[in-house]
């Protein structure tokens, strides 16, 4: 199996059990102070381990990450915002759709190809989503 595949899928298990414990973990009151601070605290905790991995090395651009956090940030917000005020069997299917969002903006700004088995796979996705919501 090609590497990316397996990471893939490992990132899927982690951010499923993920999902699971911010739920049982967090208030009903929609406190997500504790957990966007253990969490960045996480990320800083990251970028400094990068930073010694690379210390003799050049850095690339740093436009895109600090993008890519911020929009990470954000959509951490809304995500234990909904979590903490919705159930987990609607509100982690549709969080986690999120790949059709970057599919979309492969097909349309990166000119990747879309296929008709792209094109089934983004239709399953949303009928999932939809079923799951009734």
């Amino acid at each position: 199996m090609v590497t990316y595949l397996i990471m893939a899928v490992l990132s899927m298990i982690f951010f499923g059990i993920t999902h699971f414990i911010r739920k049982i973990g967090l208030p009903t009151d929609g406190n997500m102070l504790p957990y966007l601070l253990i969490e960045n605290l996480i990320v800083l905790v990251a970028t400094g381990l990068i930073f010694l991995a690379y210390k003799n090395h050049e850095f690339p651009a740093l436009k895109y990450p600090v993008l890519s956090g911020l929009a990470a940030t954000i959509a951490l917000v809304f995500f234990l915002g909904a979590l903490s005020r919705g159930p987990i069997s609607v509100v982690s299917p549709i969080t986690s759709s999120n790949l059709l969002i970057a599919v979309l903006l492969g097909i349309f700004l990166l000119g990747e190809s879309i296929t008709l088995f792209k094109g089934a796979g983004i239709a399953l996705i949303l009928a999932g989503i939809f079923m799951l919501q009734m």
